[in-house]
């Protein structure tokens, strides 16, 4: 069991055999010379949350697991890892919660009753564990068999927080196979990983990227990486932990090889405005415009079926169509693949302001469906559209303008102009007809600049 503190506790860490590492570390060379691309792992999570029979101490709410989930993948996407939280189960006992210490424990038997297909599932307990010095632990993937209910990660209930996150991702990097980067301090073979410059465990709890325990080794010590203990800045895998964890995970998690991505990962890429009133693409009070909408699938399954409603309780504008599908356009139902973007072709939203709407954001929620009856996806975003009385070629460019304007029809053509002083010691004369602007100089020389109103 390998178990990770706080700064304020104290680190108890037992470090696979020397033995072992080296047996894995040849293993790992052997198999990553003959493949070009670790491929996608899917792993489901089964999240518990074990609290005192009084069933609050040690309770949380379901966001703070959300959010961990989301950092957990943001942290791994990059090394083509995804997780798919399941199932959040609660179970109310007291003497597992005070005794959550792994082997022979309070530990033991709830992981006996709650854990859900160890096979299958990675399974994430929390727990009273500042009672025993630790703020999380993991068993490695080759300490137990692969359907043990022993499998698990652990963190104590007081860490299910965002910005903490690198607990959760330091913990599950030791059940995909990691070990701490400071194991076996300045001696061979550390934790089998060449691209971690080895470190000595004094040194722990340091950001100081110049830090090195190890003068007599190469490099300075990994204090970014999410192996250490370092806190705040934790935030990388090396290529070599990578391919560990891929290794790990096809021979001591083959389970995971069999889970199917059969969700999107939906979010909002961008929202453009189009066909508004005065065809300037910008979204004016007393405008009515269509909202283009462009999604990205940022991994996991194909997206199908994917439609789009919008709302508001912004009084300030009107949603006259609020419904977006991606079936049965032009070019047929539109499907967008892991890793891609993509937009609808003519169905956009269409929305009005009120003509004397104040400007400012405008607040609105898009949700987001996709998937089969089988496996039915939803996910909402909140996005901002920007009311504004800005119109295509202003705000200006290279001048700032050091005047009130004033609009008037001083060249007498039945249109009016916009004038003002700028900081160029000119006056500015905008006349939307000629699409242009003369600018009189004190010399009484006259330029014209092209622009497009």
């Amino acid at each position: 069991m390998l178990l990770a503190q706080a700064e304020q506790r104290s680190c108890l860490t037992e470090s696979m055999p020397v033995d072992q590492i080296l047996e894995i570390k040849r293993d790992v060379y052997n198999w990553s010379t003959s493949r070009n691309r670790n491929e996608a792992k899917h792993v489901i999570v089964a999240w518990h949350i074990v609290t005192e029979d009084n069933g609050a101490t040690g309770d949380y709410s379901n966001q703070g697991i959300y959010e961990l989930m989301e950092a957990l993948n943001s942290n791994y996407m990059e090394h083509n890892f995804f997780f798919t939280l399941d199932t959040i189960t609660r179970t109310a006992n007291s003497s597992w919660f005070n005794d959550w210490n792994g082997q022979n424990s309070g530990a033991q038997e709830g992981y006996q009753a709650l854990s859900i297909d160890p096979y299958h599932y990675m399974n994430i307990y929390t727990a009273d564990l500042w009672s025993i010095g630790a703020e999380g632990y993991s068993y490695l993937p080759n300490q137990w068999a692969n359907n043990s209910y022993m499998q698990s990660v652990n963190l104590d209930y007081r860490n299910v927080n965002v910005g903490l996150a690198w607990m959760l991702t330091h913990e599950v990097g030791h059940h995909l196979g990691l070990d701490h980067t400071f194991s076996g301090n300045c001696t061979y073979p550390n934790d089998g990983i060449d691209d971690t410059p080895q470190h000595n465990e004094s040194g722990l709890w340091s950001c100081n990227s110049n830090q090195d325990t190890c003068p007599d080794d190469p490099g300075n010590d990994p204090v970014t990486n999410y192996m250490n203990y370092s806190g705040s800045c934790q935030n990388e895998y090396t290529p070599g932990q990578e391919d560990w964890q891929h290794y790990m995970t096809e021979n001591y998690h083959p389970g995971y090889l069999e889970n199917n991505f059969n969700y999107p990962a939906l979010s909002v890429n961008g929202a453009s405005f189009l066909q508004d009133s005065d065809g300037d693409g910008q979204f004016n009070p007393g405008d009515t415009t269509r909202v283009k909408v462009v999604l990205a699938n940022e991994w996991g399954g194909d997206a199908v079926n994917v439609s789009l409603t919008l709302e508001t309780d912004d009084p300030r504008v009107t949603i006259l169509d609020n419904y977006i599908s991606f079936n049965g356009s032009p070019l047929g139902d539109i499907t967008i693949p892991a890793g891609e973007i993509s937009s609808t072709v003519f169905d956009w939203f269409l929305i009005t302001a009120d003509a004397d709407a104040v400007p400012g954001n405008i607040q609105c929620t898009v949700t987001m469906t996709a998937g089969t009856d089988e496996y039915p996806y939803q996910e909402q975003e909140t996005i901002n559209l920007d009311l504004t009385l800005s119109h295509f070629g202003f705000p200006l460019d290279g001048i700032v303008v050091k005047s009130s304007p004033i609009v008037a029809d001083l060249d007498n053509d039945g249109v009016k102009e916009i004038y003002f002083g700028s900081d160029n010691e000119a006056l500015h004369g905008y006349n939307s007809l000629v699409s242009r602007s003369m600018v009189f100089r004190s010399s009484r020389q006259t330029e014209f600049v092209q622009v497009l109103l």
